[in-house]
């Protein structure tokens, strides 16, 4: 039984109070308290209330956090501050899916590409790094720690509560036993990987190393603001004889089914016509990789128009 806080009070609490009142039934979750900074009343449901600076005097397994939008951006700088361990959050998403079953089947396909480069390092070395920019639902994250041993480092970069949600997926895991490092990132407009990924080539100067990755798989926001700057620095934090894999390189905001301008007009706001149809991972690749005489251009499946682009970079 997890003994928990339950950090929100307003709507998304109230939606989910019968399933939490369900898993208190059956024994899965024992409320403590709930956390609230607003004006509120001392109990609610029977509940004592808190203020977020209190919850240093419970003894607690897990925060599940009833927030999202703002709210949730909100509560992730109050986990920052107040230095609550990643692996003891649970946002909405990783609750359903913990308690409740419901799996999204969304990008649920791990990338092959990525599979067989892991393979073929573990035959080569040792230890191995990994590092995956954009993780989703965890498809490829999953399958790609099964791989690994307990000499491996797997790295992975998304929102912070994305990175929540996975890593305790994976530490959940009884078949992954590679060590974890998760960099999550808020969803400011002008926040993003490409900051972590800054202070880790700062970090990897600083140690005089050349090279951190052994292979790097960018699947992130497929813009060219934010994948190109993230290439960049990724091609200086592979390790020589490392790969990089970049996906949907045939990928553009026009033909996507959830963020083409009928489904999505705010994205009008955020690019120009000629933006919105292009290729911009296929753009980053063009202006970064294949004129780079540091790497040479690998293929590992059949057909000249596959939807990733794998380099190596060269020794």
């Amino acid at each position: 039984m997890d003994k928990v806080l339950v950090w929100g009070t307003g709507n998304i609490y109230k939606k989910y109070f019968g399933k939490l009142n369900d898993l208190i039934k059956i024994g899965e979750i024992e409320i403590l308290a709930l956390i609230n900074d607003e004006n509120s009343p001392e109990y609610i449901n029977g509940y004592k209330v808190i203020r977020k600076e209190n919850i240093k005097n419970y003894q607690f397994d897990k925060i599940i956090i009833m927030a999202e939008g703002s709210a949730l951006e909100s509560i992730f700088d109050d986990i920052t501050v107040l230095q609550i361990e990643s692996r003891k959050i649970i946002t909405l998403s990783w609750f359903r899916r913990k308690y409740l079953n419901e799996i999204s089947s969304k990008n649920g396909t791990p990338c092959e590409e990525v599979l067989a480069l892991v393979e073929k390092k573990k035959r080569e070395k040792k230890s191995i790094t990994i590092a995956e920019i954009g993780t989703d639902i965890g498809a490829t994250a999953v399958e790609v720690c099964k791989l690994l041993t307990t000499d491996d480092v797997y790295y992975c970069f998304d929102f912070i509560d994305k990175i929540c949600e996975v890593i305790a997926y994976l530490e959940e895991d009884d078949e992954i036993c590679c060590h974890l490092i998760g960099m999550g990132n808020t969803h400011r407009i002008y926040d993003s990987y490409c900051w972590s990924l800054c202070k880790l080539l700062f970090e990897m100067r600083d140690n005089k190393v050349d090279g951190l990755f052994d292979i790097v798989y960018l699947d992130g926001a497929h813009s060219f603001a934010h994948d190109g700057l993230a290439c960049c620095i990724l091609k200086e934090l592979l390790k020589p004889d490392g790969f990089i894999v970049l996906d949907d390189v045939y990928w553009s905001y026009g033909i996507s089914s959830t963020c083409n301008p009928n489904v999505f007009p705010a994205v009008k706001g955020l690019y120009t016509d000629e933006q919105i149809h292009d290729y911009q991972v296929k753009r980053v690749v063009n202006a970064f990789m294949i004129n780079d005489v540091r790497f040479e251009q690998v293929y590992i499946t059949n057909g000249s128009r596959s939807s990733r682009a794998i380099f190596k970079k060269v020794s």
